[in-house]
């Protein structure tokens, strides 16, 4: 059974992001796209399937570059027990943890009242409870894939995400996003623009408009040479005056 494949647009829009955001996530997330003959991008509904992950993290809270981050470091230590493998595998990996983490919270949740006062979290608690979850993130995904290292280098790799978690403001992923969209718009006016020349230069030629404009010309050349033979005669009548 043949692969069903998607243009850029058709897998923006079920992915629920502009098309800049794609070329944006796979830029950052170093993901392997297929591309076809003439260099386009196409996607599977694997593809579809990681992008909608990366999606829902992103929603969840997670910056495009904690995410990144992670997908590194995750890349380099299962490339070291296993050889080699995707970011695709990763996303998944990681969305599961992250599910695993809401669902227990849910659970607490039940048996505990929280007051209205303490519901308000300072950036300061938000930021130590994402560490918390990164590196239960880190630890649980160690111990699934078996993975040779100690609590301490779990720990450690899970403090420099959210320390470069911490550099990547919202503001600056906007504003990446934002230089994408500028690209997006000048490569769509560039190819709209190849496409109007295209059709000026198959746009058959009007032979009656040419004649038309030919004879136009015509006459205004014997209305010119007129006008020059009696400015002629005036000039000879006035010199025999003289």
């Amino acid at each position: 059974m043949k692969e069903t494949c998607y243009q850029i647009k058709e897998a923006a829009a079920k992915v629920g992001v502009e098309s800049h955001v794609l070329r944006y996530w796979e830029e950052e997330l170093k993901m392997d796209i297929h591309r076809n003959e003439m260099g386009h991008r196409y996607y599977t509904e694997k593809d579809i399937e990681v992008l909608s992950k990366v999606r829902d993290l992103k929603e969840k809270g997670l910056q495009l570059k904690a995410i990144r981050n992670y997908l590194e470091m995750r890349r380099k230590q299962i490339t070291q027990e296993r050889g080699q493998t995707t970011v695709q595998t990763i996303v998944e990996n990681m969305e599961k943890q992250t599910d695993k983490k809401e669902a227990h919270t849910a659970n607490s949740d039940k048996h505990e009242v929280v007051p209205v006062s303490q519901q308000i979290l300072s950036n300061e608690e938000k930021m130590q409870q994402f560490q918390l979850l990164m590196n239960r993130i880190v630890g649980n995904a160690i111990q699934e894939n078996n993975e040779l290292i100690g609590k301490s280098a779990g720990e450690h790799a899970a403090n420099a995400v959210v320390t470069q978690f911490q550099g990547m403001t919202k503001e600056q992923e906007e504003r990446a996003e934002a230089r994408y969209r500028k690209l997006d718009q000048t490569l769509r006016e560039i190819q709209q623009a190849r496409l109007e020349a295209a059709a000026a230069n198959m746009r058959p030629v009007d032979k009656r408009k040419q004649k038309r404009l030919k004879r136009k010309g015509n006459q205004q050349n014997n209305i010119h040479n007129q006008e020059e033979t009696a400015k002629d005669v005036v000039s000879g009548k006035a010199s025999d005056v003289s």
